[in-house]
């Protein structure tokens, strides 16, 4: 990636098929995860991702899945978060009339998307399958021994998951036999010009008579900014510069979209100078105070989507509720 004479991000390259982003990052964590990959990808062991919506848990999972489909063996990918849970039953054990996924991926892959939203009931029925590596059919009358591979995706932690009974503890440790953590975009922000880069040129493979740059103004904006919706917002936010360029193909800073501005800054980057609140407020008032400043920038940072904010400041939404009435903080949410 490189900024030409006039500050903006080039993309020039010849069009061709434009795949998945490559296992390429200047994070440590992501790096180890990319290595991960690699390894897990040859072994038949069940791997279980976890991050925040938006990460990238589907890519990390691709490159996994990606192998496993070049192998001729049945794949299915499932969003249980997607299908009711009377439904979900039935896609997975079939019934009198049908089939269901487990037997029919047996020997195979299947990948669950949204792991933690199945049914405690459903999850009880389908634990009972991995335990023993065999499915009942037919109203019990026969079984079969079952041989699945499990790629299990779910946006929380694996003890927020287990406290809140969103996933039984047996179940997690038979579907975590590999467990990826895959950290939000706030956490490596040095990839950020790397992905811009990546949804630049697939824009660009898009439209046809167009490649598009950033200016390096807009970029420094995008870097300072802490993206609660993760990878995700960022393509997004790219899609809807490019959409508002008419006839110019420079992203400048007021292609942004209004709530991220470039006098924002992130709440983790605060300063709390020595001079910043008068000597004569107590400890307490003096932390209060601070603590008002850090939960407003926040909002800001999140246009003031509370659910978003409260993941950015480690609480949960009843408690940032509650100091956003308590401090008497104004909720303005800007355009999108």
């Amino acid at each position: 990636m490189k900024f030409e004479g006039n500050n903006t991000l080039a993309i020039k390259e010849e069009k061709k098929i434009l795949s998945a982003p490559s296992l390429t990052s200047k994070n440590k964590t992501m790096l180890k995860i990319f290595n991960d990959i690699e390894s897990a990808s040859s072994s038949t062991t069940n791997v279980l991702i976890y991050g925040e919506k938006g990460v990238g848990k589907n890519f990390v999972s691709s490159h996994i899945t990606n192998k496993v489909i070049t192998k001729n063996t049945p794949f299915f990918n499932l969003n249980c978060g997607a299908i009711p849970s009377n439904l979900l039953e039935k896609t997975l054990f079939g019934d009198s009339n049908s089939k269901g996924l487990l037997e029919l991926a047996n020997g195979g892959t299947i990948l669950l998307d949204e792991v933690n939203t199945i049914d405690v009931s459903v999850q009880e029925k389908l634990l009972r399958v991995l335990r023993d590596n065999k499915l009942i059919i037919g109203n019990g009358i026969s079984e079969i021994p079952i041989q699945i591979r499990f790629i299990s995706l779910m946006n929380e932690k694996p003890e927020v998951a287990l406290k809140n009974n969103h996933l039984l503890e047996e179940m997690f440790y038979i579907l975590a036999g590999v467990s990826m953590r895959v950290p939000s975009l706030r956490e490596r922000k040095e990839d950020i010009p790397l992905l811009i880069e990546y949804f630049l040129k697939k824009q660009f493979m898009l439209n046809e008579n167009f490649s598009y740059n950033i200016s390096e103004e807009a970029l420094e904006i995008l870097l300072k900014y802490n993206f609660p919706g993760n990878v995700r917002q960022l393509e997004y936010i790219i899609e809807g510069a490019i959409a508002l360029l008419d006839n110019s193909t420079v992203i400048s800073a007021d292609h942004l979209p209004s709530y991220i501005s470039k006098e924002q800054v992130t709440y983790n980057e605060v300063d709390f100078p020595r001079d910043y609140l008068p000597s004569s407020l107590s400890l307490t008032e003096q932390v209060e105070a601070f603590e008002k400043e850090i939960i407003a920038n926040t909002l800001a940072s999140a246009n003031f989507h509370i659910t978003n904010a409260a993941e950015m400041l480690g609480i949960t939404r009843q408690s940032l509720n509650y100091k956003i009435k308590k401090y008497e903080i104004t909720i303005t949410r800007g355009e999108s």
